[in-house]
This record gives C-alpha cells, sequence and structure tokens, in this order.
C-alpha cells in the first residue's frame, strides 16, 4: 500500500494523492473502471520530496534568470550627454552616479578583436582595462567621503577619468583626496607584480590583468601627477609648500 504524502498514477493517467484517499491493496478507479493492484501502483509512485526538489529546481532557475535580468538592468547605459559620456541607469559607487565615455566603448571593442581568440581573456582584459580608471576615481571617492564631501559622479574616460565631489573645507582634504586616487592605483599595481612573483605569469589568463593594471596602470601614474589643470598634480603637489609652512610655524 502506498504511504501517505505520496502522488499515485493510475495506468489510465489518472493521478491521486494518498493523503486525500485511502488506497487499499487493490482499488477500482472511478475514471477508467479498471481494478489495479498495489504492485501495478508501485510502477506510477512518485514521492512528494521529489515533487519538490523539482519545483525547487524550477524556483531556482526562476530566480537565476531574475538576477541575470536585474544585473543587466543595472549596466543598462542611457543616451550620451554632450560631453559623450553614456550613464548607467541604475548602478552606482559611494551614492555617485557612474559614467562611461564612448570611447572607452571604442577601446573595449579593440580590445574585443585583439584578444578574440580567448574568450576569458576578452573579459579579464576589458575589466583590468576599465579597473585602471575606475580604482582611480574610486580613491578619490572613497577618500572625499571619509572628509565628509558628497560624491556626486564618477566618469571613465578612454585615459583619464574624473571624480565630481562637493568642495572640502579645508586645503589639506583636498590635497588628500588629490593623491587618493594614485595611492590606490599605486598599492594594486604592487598587488599584481606580487601576485606574478608566485608563477601567475605563466598561465595565459593572468597577462591582461599584468599589461593593464601593472604595466599600463603604472605608466599613467607620473601623468596623473603632472602640475597641469584638470589633472591630480595640480593639487597634488601643493603638500609640499602648505607641510613648509607647517614646519616654519613649529619652529617659530
Amino acid at each position: 500500500m502506498p504511504k501517505k504524502s505520496q502522488i499515485v498514477q493510475c495506468q489510465c493517467g489518472t493521478i491521486y494523492i494518498t493523503k486525500n484517499l485511502s488506497f487499499q491493496r487493490s482499488f477500482h478507479c472511478p475514471e477508467c473502471g479498471q481494478s489495479s493492484k498495489e504492485s501495478d501502483l508501485s510502477k506510477h509512485v512518485f514521492s512528494h520530496s521529489n515533487n519538490v526538489r523539482k519545483l525547487n529546481n524550477s524556483a531556482q532557475k526562476v530566480n537565476l534568470k531574475s538576477n541575470l535580468l536585474s544585473m543587466m538592468d543595472k549596466f543598462s547605459l542611457s543616451g550620451a550627454d554632450r560631453h559623450g559620456y553614456f550613464k548607467f541607469n541604475n548602478l552606482k559607487v559611494l551614492d555617485a552616479q557612474l559614467y562611461v565615455h564612448w570611447l572607452v566603448l571604442a577601446a573595449s571593442t579593440l580590445i574585443l578583436i585583439i584578444y578574440w581568440e580567448s574568450p576569458i581573456n576578452i573579459v579579464l582584459a576589458i575589466l583590468s582595462y576599465l579597473s585602471i580608471i575606475f580604482i582611480h576615481e574610486a580613491g578619490h571617492a572613497a577618500m572625499a567621503s571619509k572628509v565628509g564631501c558628497r560624491v556626486f559622479a564618477i566618469r571613465i574616460g578612454l585615459v583619464h577619468g574624473l571624480c565630481e565631489y562637493e568642495q572640502p573645507k579645508y586645503e589639506l582634504d583636498d590635497i588628500k583626496i588629490s593623491w587618493s586616487g594614485v595611492i590606490l592605483q599605486i598599492l594594486i599595481a604592487i598587488l599584481v607584480f606580487s601576485l606574478s612573483s608566485f608563477g601567475l605569469v605563466n598561465f595565459s589568463f593572468f597577462a591582461p590583468i599584468l599589461v593593464f593594471l601593472g604595466y599600463f596602470s603604472l605608466l599613467i601614474v607620473p601623468y596623473n601627477l603632472m602640475p597641469l589643470r584638470g589633472l591630480d598634480g595640480q593639487k597634488a603637489w601643493r603638500i609640499i609648500p602648505l607641510l613648509y609652512q607647517q614646519l616654519k610655524n613649529r619652529k617659530n
């Protein structure tokens, strides 16, 4: 006799639930009129646990699809503004709106062509390239938030980015924000070179990471520190006269 909490199917295809019907060792099906023995039923017994497992698997597939759609929605882009920046509709970093320039998308397409034969290298190369600018600007944003300034936007350009934040009250805080991007960029490069020394450089997938987050990242550090308008060096090197003035005041 089938146990409770089981689904029983007659040979005619009619399904019964044992918790609602009491079956004996043989029974008369009201649908087809045939009599079936327990041995006949045993071929068509399905436990609730199997059905629950199937339902759970279906629910997991639905949740996975929902998560993928949600992720795609986060990375969806709006139209470009007059400066050529596309806005991520539902993606923010430290409450700052994230933008990407159309030249970055063009460069990503070029990277795709270069690494076309290796899909994993395509993904790692594009992510590493985007990470160079993002890590730098995220460093500015993190320090700006730490000193109490609101961060409005992070813009990722071809070889240079922009972090738009509220002007700090103190000059020293402004200098800290200027240095934070470069320092974080250098730390990541050191980490990448350290990993390469442990033998990861022998793996092909590590090559784009080493090229972009290692060598190329360090190459643009001197460019960022040039004392020119619009670059970090314009504010970063103000640390020298500021420290000199503080040292002079202590002596007096």
